[in-house]
């Protein structure tokens, strides 16, 4: 009966061991994927606005270069 005992134990100490080391793994991998989406989400979502900040930019600077449109607006120009 004691043999019995102790190795029911000994089988449930082994058990939460293993169950404990690979739901630390799991817990580990998944932490690590989550933050690399998170880092790569947030480099993407600079790197998108970074482009559309050069093309802003580039826009501004064609339009100041550019003539004066006459103020009556788009049908006073066609009107001609």
């Amino acid at each position: 009966m004691i043999k019995d005992k102790r190795g029911v134990l000994l089988n449930v100490a082994w058990f939460a061991l293993g169950y404990s080391s690979v739901s630390e793994w799991v817990a580990e991998h998944v932490y690590k994927d989550l933050l690399l989406d998170r880092y790569l989400f947030h480099t993407e979502l600079k790197s998108k606005i970074s482009s559309l900040n050069g093309r802003l930019s580039s826009l501004e600077a064609d339009l100041q270069d550019s003539p004066k449109q006459p103020q009556g607006g788009v049908r006073e120009t066609f009107r001609r």
